[in-house]
């Protein structure tokens, strides 16, 4: 059994082309709750996405996914003194830059 498990996954055939089998590895992402025993401001990015998923805000966790505590909180301060399309304007500015299309 465990003979089988470790075989290799690239196998030779007949022709002696080499045959690599890939399968698809689904990767779990990990969700602490570290950042509620930190200030806001000493939040890493994956506190961040860790806090969107905590609150249920997964339509904001990829969007946020590259912002520290810091950052989060200058976003915070930009949307009360900001008209909220100026707000969705610095958001999707930075979602395409990210995304290398800006």
């Amino acid at each position: 059994m465990l003979e089988d498990e470790l075989k290799p996954a690239c196998q030779t055939t007949e022709s002696a082309t080499p045959v690599l089998s890939i399968e698809k590895v689904e990767t779990k992402q990990v969700v602490t709750t570290e950042y509620a025993n930190k200030q806001i401001n000493q939040w890493t990015s994956e506190d961040v996405v860790s806090w969107c998923h905590t609150h249920h805000l997964s339509a904001f966790r990829q969007l946020l996914e590259h912002y520290d505590g810091a950052s989060l909180l200058r976003l915070y301060h930009i949307s009360k003194t900001n008209d909220e399309k100026d707000t969705f304007r610095l958001l999707q500015d930075d979602s395409q830059r990210l995304a290398g299309n800006g």
